[in-house]
């Protein structure tokens, strides 16, 4: 009977020892067995976002035109108190051709134009409104300050990819971008997102009965040179070729709630052209309406060759007059 007894105490004494173990193992590497769960879902976003990337890769080439419209605005003190708000509105057109063999994703060939108009709207004024189209004023009785008129078409031009919209949606009037791997960069830091900093979390949910999948992102980061939240909220359409049909972005200091509106927000539209989707309309939102762009796109010659010019005719060769018999 004793025998039996310490038989008893020794297995109950193995089983507990067993969780005792295991959490000693793994102490070394708890915040890993606690963002194992999140760890699982990363792995999913990757596997979702490595599809979407070869989804958007079926098109290599095509001829694009886009018809543009940004609009800023801001607010400038005066002297005594006073405020001054301006709004800049520029509309563009952009034809081209998009080539994305070997992973260029650039333009091989671009036509841009574009003007300006600037809304001044002076507040003590009885906000009286003035217009100035291509930096000429009228009906203007004092200078004022006006933004540069000449236009040209921006570096930043070559590296945008329509096919990245939702994504990557910058300004493609300005000179931000000075080559692809700067362009490129947001892909990489998406992919790294739960990777570089254990606190990171993220979130998917679907709606079977739309199609919809909905991922939120939460990214610790400097802002700043300061901690700082990146929080992204996307949602695609899964029966549209997972396309991104909306991105919510938030970015604030890591010390303070996260802000009710957005820092930007950006909808896109797609359409089937030739058995591949393509963005058709895309429109941002900029700090809480400050900043406004639309954009429509046309598409056409999808993963056609470039087409080439007639072959110039080729004069026949003289005639040898002494090798023809004249009867």
């Amino acid at each position: 009977m004793q025998q039996l007894r310490l038989i008893l105490f020794l297995v109950v004494s193995q089983l507990l020892w067993i969780p005792l173990a295991m959490a000693e193992t793994d102490s070394a590497s708890a915040p890993l067995t606690a963002k194992k769960p999140q760890h699982i879902e990363f792995e999913r976003w990757r596997s979702i976002l490595n599809d979407w990337r070869a989804r958007r890769d079926q098109l290599r080439t095509a001829r694009v035109k886009v018809r543009g419209e940004e609009q800023w605005s801001y607010t400038e003190k005066l002297a005594a108190g006073k405020t001054e708000t301006r709004i800049l509105r520029q509309t563009f057109k952009l034809e081209g051709r998009l080539d994305l063999k070997s992973q260029t994703q650039r333009w091989s060939t671009t036509r841009f134009d574009a003007q300006n108009e600037i809304h001044v709207q002076l507040s003590d004024l009885e906000r009286i409104r003035y217009w100035l189209r291509n930096g000429v004023a009228s009906t203007v009785s004092f200078p004022l300050r006006v933004w540069d008129p000449e236009l040209k078409a921006p570096r930043s031009l070559n590296y945008w990819n329509p096919l990245d919209s939702g994504f990557n949606q910058f300004d493609i009037t300005q000179n931000w971008y000075d080559s692809q791997r700067e362009a490129d960069l947001w892909y990489k830091g998406f992919l790294l997102t739960g990777t570089t900093n254990q606190k990171d979390s993220i979130k998917l949910t679907r709606d079977k009965a739309a199609g919809l999948l909905y991922v939120r992102l939460k990214r610790f980061c400097p802002i700043n040179r300061k901690p700082g939240i990146v929080v992204s909220e996307l949602c695609f359409n899964e029966r549209q070729g997972s396309t991104l049909i909306s991105h919510k972005r938030w970015i604030y200091p890591e010390k303070q709630k996260q802000p009710e509106h957005p820092f930007r927000e950006v909808t896109v539209s797609w359409e089937q052209v030739d058995s591949i989707w393509v963005p058709t309309s895309v429109t941002t939102v900029r700090s809480q309406g400050q900043n406004i762009s639309n954009l429509e796109l046309e598409w056409s010659d999808l993963n056609l060759p470039p087409r080439q010019k007639a072959p110039r005719a080729i004069d026949d060769t003289p005639l040898d007059w002494s090798k023809i018999m004249i009867l």
